[in-house]
């Protein structure tokens, strides 16, 4: 996977905050900072961001908003509010995780909703919503230094790289730090925050073996783990709750070393002063080569129930074994006892491709499948995801397809329109459908794809 960093969510060294205002307000707050009175709305639990894209389903969607409606948005009644520093230049500042908004925080000056903004120099700031008072600030740990951590570049410093979430029941915060112990010393952490005042409850370094004997990247060994993807809340039937962590890797190659990883943590193993339920479960979409990264352009997990939903990006591919290029639908079941681990299980997937073509490594040409992120669609069986390759895949998530590849020609067609449109090359995937509770065979539906030049 390559690249990832132009679909990343960048403030710089400033987080911009933005509301509706009053036509008289407006003339007071422009180009300063906003003190309560010039709010027009505070925030409701209905209207918090707790988790990357909203809601667990990674919809984007707030259908509880009525302040930003069409007719205030425009004009002169929306703007900026006031700027965050998160840092004293870009470099320090820099934000590659989804801030967060959490509404009525009980803090030591008051009730408070709070905007959580985490630096890759493993920095958290929770600043006043409604006035951008810094309430609290973190600092998790030494970042890793970016010299050998990949080509690009794109960042001097590695740290709070992925969107943390947030538990609204228990007023807690997850979120994972990249570590540098020593020049060739690095590890990932799992931190559990208290919101009301930034405080550390339990902590646990990120490690472990999973399926067919991979060892997760820790401490000296390379490739260097990355986590791009945002954390997740996963539930069974009777509340047992887990957080979920998706890594991806420095380097990849289908062969190895090196593997994607899933992790879940039983919450309750993540309380204040908990020595029980502390295993994780652990997994790899590559148990037979490497690489199989899960990146989505910093987008989380998909969540239902216990069901946990994401793309792949490329590696190793072996019917029903290794699982790069693919959607996969994982089964998360809570610990038996406290000292026993969780379990993560392949429920369903789909293989979009065989990934030796694919691959740089094999002459292709970089076209991951996991590079975008996907959307469970409440309502319908569909399940939503792309990739580089420009397009978007309509999934029925209760009967994905398995090894039924794209290149398959049962599965697609495609359409070349005259040069000069504004796609420039349209095509059109044959996809089942599920709109409407309604599922139909591969050969009846045609959803559209660009190609963006």
């Amino acid at each position: 996977m390559t690249r990832h960093y132009r679909d990343a969510v960048r403030f710089g060294s400033l987080c911009l905050l933005l509301e509706a205002c009053s036509s008289e307000s407006t003339r007071r707050i422009v180009g300063e900072r906003a003190g309560v009175e010039n709010v027009s709305t505070a925030l409701t639990a209905a209207t918090s961001a707790p988790t990357r894209q909203y809601d667990a389903s990674r919809t984007g969607a707030n259908l509880q908003e009525a302040v930003l409606t069409p007719a205030v948005v425009g004009g002169n009644t929306f703007h900026k509010l006031f700027e965050l520093s998160a840092g004293v230049d870009a470099d320090e500042g820099k934000v590659e995780a989804q801030p967060l908004v959490v509404a009525n925080i009980v803090t030591a000056s008051g009730t408070r909703d709070l905007a959580i903004v985490c630096t890759m120099m493993n920095a958290v700031f929770a600043y006043d919503a409604n006035n951008g008072e810094l309430v609290w600030q973190r600092a998790l740990a030494t970042p890793v230094d970016s010299a050998d951590m990949d080509m690009w570049g794109i960042n001097k410093k590695w740290g709070v790289s992925s969107t943390p979430v947030i538990d609204l029941d228990t007023g807690v915060m997850y979120v994972v730090s990249f570590d540098q112990i020593a020049a060739a010393n690095r590890q990932h952490t799992l931190h559990a925050l208290s919101l009301a005042n930034g405080a550390e409850l339990s902590s646990i370094v990120v490690q472990g073996t999973a399926n067919g004997g991979k060892v997760f990247s820790n401490g000296t060994t390379k490739p260097w783990q990355k986590i791009r993807s945002g954390l997740s809340i996963v539930k069974d039937s009777i509340d047992n709750r887990a957080v979920v962590l998706a890594f991806s890797m420095n380097g990849e190659n289908v062969n190895g070393p090196g593997n994607g990883f899933v992790f879940a943590y039983d919450l309750r193993g993540l309380q204040a002063g908990a020595t029980a339920f502390r295993t994780p479960a652990i997994w790899t979409p590559t148990p037979h080569g490497g690489a199989g990264g899960i990146w989505m352009a910093g987008g989380a997990p998909a969540i239902e129930g216990n069901f946990i939903y994401f793309t792949t990006g490329n590696g190793a591919s072996q019917e029903g074994t290794d699982f790069s290029e693919s959607f996969v639908k994982l089964a998360y079941s809570a610990p038996a006892s406290s000292t026993s681990a969780p379990a993560l299980a392949v429920v369903d997937y789909w293989t979009a491709f065989n990934d030796l073509a694919r691959t740089t490594v094999n002459g292709g040409q970089d076209q991951d499948l996991g590079a975008a992120g996907v959307v469970v669609v409440p309502g319908t069986k569909t399940l939503f995801g792309g990739g580089k390759d420009g397009i978007l895949y309509d999934v029925d998530r209760t009967a994905m397809g398995k090894w039924a590849h794209m290149t398959d020609s049962a599965n697609w067609a495609g359409i070349n329109l005259p040069a000069g449109s504004a796609a420039g090359i349209m095509e059109t995937i044959r996809a089942r459908s599920t709109f409407g509770g309604k599922t139909r065979s591969s050969r009846d539906t045609i959803t559209t794809k660009l190609l963006l030049g």
